[in-house]
């Protein structure tokens, strides 16, 4: 198993859709168009889910490791970071808590490249190890089956779930999320460099 290099990453805009879990373990669907504004690091955006419906969110990420990020809508906070090209984290209401996971569907290319269809094969390949993937993957995907941008970042998302991550980085991320260091220690320990099942155990503890 691999574990992720996290380094020179970044955040990508574009459309991603997921699922928020409370801590009865009941899941609902979830959908969110968010652009990261590399210029002041703030997120704008939507998010929807069949509660109430599509609502405004603004927040602030962090573009250097841990890679952490919050988002804001009415009466709801989300905190959570980026892994691969995912975005997992947990959520805080007046209802309750739980975890949330949105996985990309419809990415839109960096400033850099604005337009995807003037992107080379090697451009999608540069975009898409920015972001977090694998190289050797990221080069099988566009090369031998000629996926897309959009296209390869669902694949890769998809086929590396359960990358691991290094402990430093999980402790960092939890850190920031406001979570208590003696209970990070022991859900990472546990859950062996699985982020979602962390946060899940920390959620439970």
């Amino acid at each position: 198993m691999n574990e992720l290099n996290y380094d020179n990453k970044h955040f990508a805009s574009g459309t991603y859709s997921g699922t928020v879990t409370n801590l009865e373990k009941e899941t609902v669907p979830l959908l969110a168009v968010l652009n990261f504004n590399p210029e002041d690091n703030t997120i704008t955006g939507s998010l929807e889910d069949h509660d109430s419906g599509s609502i405004d969110v603004t927040g602030t990420y962090n573009p250097s490791p841990p890679f952490d990020f919050k988002l804001t809508r009415a009466g709801t906070t989300y905190n959570g970071f980026k892994q691969n090209a995912d975005l997992i984290g947990r959520y805080k209401n007046t209802a309750g808590k739980g975890v949330f996971k949105l996985k990309p569907q419809n990415i839109v290319a960096s400033a850099k490249f604005a337009d995807e269809s003037k992107m080379s094969q090697e451009d999608i390949i540069q975009e898409l190890v920015s972001m977090g993937f694998i190289e050797e993957q990221v080069r099988e995907a566009i090369i031998i089956k000629g996926l897309s941008l959009s296209e390869a970042v669902e694949l890769l998302s998809n086929s590396s779930e359960n990358e691991k991550v290094s402990p430093e980085v999980l402790i960092d991320r939890f850190l920031g999320m406001g979570f208590e260091i003696d209970k990070i220690q022991k859900a990472v320990s546990e859950c062996d460099g699985n982020a979602e099942a962390a946060l899940q155990a920390l959620l439970s503890a």
